[in-house]
């Protein structure tokens, strides 16, 4: 009874400086199910011990050979053993299984015939954390611009109302008084001209009618002539202290 065997391809590419530019080395080896697991864990305890100029820039990505669609049971196919440079680990791109992609590689899992398992459970893709991304930048950019729209209105209507305050109070200053005071002073300014009317008609009176006089109720801001039966003897003389008292 022959032993199952796996055929694994080890393939390391090292990009640096330091290796003269771009390098790969191949190797393929078939081991025992029973001897591949020691292998791998002792591949992990040398890439420990490298150089620590090989490792400044570079980390090393053992392929998870126990996750396939078999239930766990290795495939007797190739598989491969990439070395990327640490700023290519990049998060899995759509399609391209739980490995994503290298910089400067296009699907390397894939196009080294390897199985794509998809993503695992708990992963996600950039596509749909570039359009969840999107969105919440969509409803921000629409909460910003509500938010300026209202505080614009507010301040629309908050100098409206300042406006029409301070239009009245130009329009009541320009006013000489309040209707009830501007009534009042009128009143009182005919009283007074009146009674300076009636003063100088009692002075008057008194150099045209002597032996008469000329009497000036205060009280009522009339004023009534007391004059002698020999004044109103002639109708003429009447007449024109008529027309006098009339102006």
């Amino acid at each position: 009874m022959s032993i199952p065997t796996v055929l694994v391809q080890l393939k390391m590419e090292d990009p640096s400086p330091l290796a003269g530019g771009e390098s790969v080395s191949t190797v393929t080896v078939e081991l025992s199910r029973e001897s591949l697991d020691p292998i791998l864990e002792r591949l992990g305890r040398i890439r420990d011990q490298l150089s620590a100029a090989l490792l400044s820039d570079h980390e090393y990505w053992l392929k998870d050979l126990h996750h396939g669609p078999d239930g766990g049971r290795l495939a007797a196919r190739s598989h491969q053993l990439l070395v990327l440079p640490r700023a290519a680990q990049t998060r899995p791109q759509p399609g391209e299984g739980a490995w994503g992609r290298a910089a400067g590689h296009s699907a390397p899992w894939r196009a080294a015939g390897c199985t794509n398992y998809g993503p695992r459970p708990g992963d996600k893709t950039t596509f749909s954390t570039t359009i969840t991304t999107t969105i919440t930048i969509i409803i921000i950019i629409i909460i910003i611009i509500i938010i300026i729209i209202i505080i614009i209105i507010i301040i629309i209507i908050t100098t409206t109302i300042i406006i029409i305050f301070i239009t009245d109070l130009q329009q009541v200053a320009s006013q000489p008084g309040l209707p009830g005071v501007d009534q009042q002073e009128a009143e009182l300014q005919s009283e007074q001209e009146v009674f300076r009317r009636a003063e100088a008609l009692h002075l008057h009176l008194q150099r045209e009618t002597r032996p008469g006089a000329a009497h000036l109720d205060s009280a009522h801001q009339t004023a009534h002539l007391v004059l002698p039966a020999s004044t109103w003897r002639t109708r003429t003389r009447r007449t024109r202290l008529f027309r006098h008292v009339i102006r």
